[in-house]
């Protein structure tokens, strides 16, 4: 059976989705997503000092977001204010912290079987070491 490209792939939700994993993807960026997810609309003057990062760096990473359709901006005199985009933003930091977890659990069971695959080995070479 011959099997057919995807033809789906490249269509503006494709694109749209690739832009979110974009924004999201720097740990910044989740934390900025975070924050407005808790307190609602933010300046970004409120936003800098919960981060070791420096104002342009903080900017960058909103600019970004916004890119990414992830947070609106809008001006209110000097400042500029922040908020997320939609209530699904939320949403989907729910679902990345459990594919997070998810995956940490694997990792996990993946260490505890290396470290226990690790003395058994260790135990066969003491036991042939004793013949």
């Amino acid at each position: 059976m011959v099997q057919r490209s995807i033809e789906c792939a490249g269509t503006p939700l494709d694109l749209a989705s690739a832009e979110v994993g974009i924004g999201l993807s720097h740990p910044t960026r989740i934390a900025i997503l975070r924050l407005l997810a808790e307190r609602g609309e933010l300046c970004s003057c409120e936003i800098e000092p919960c981060f070791d990062v420096d104002p342009s760096g903080v900017s960058r990473h909103l600019s970004a977001l916004r890119e990414a359709g992830l947070i609106v901006s809008r001006r209110d005199g000097v400042r500029t204010l922040h908020r997320l985009a939609s209530p699904h933003v939320a949403d989907l930091l729910s679902a990345a912290d459990c594919i997070a977890a998810d995956i940490e659990e694997v990792h996990r069971g993946d260490r505890e079987r290396r470290k226990e695959q690790y003395h058994v080995e260790v135990k066969r070479r003491v036991h042939l070491e004793e013949r």
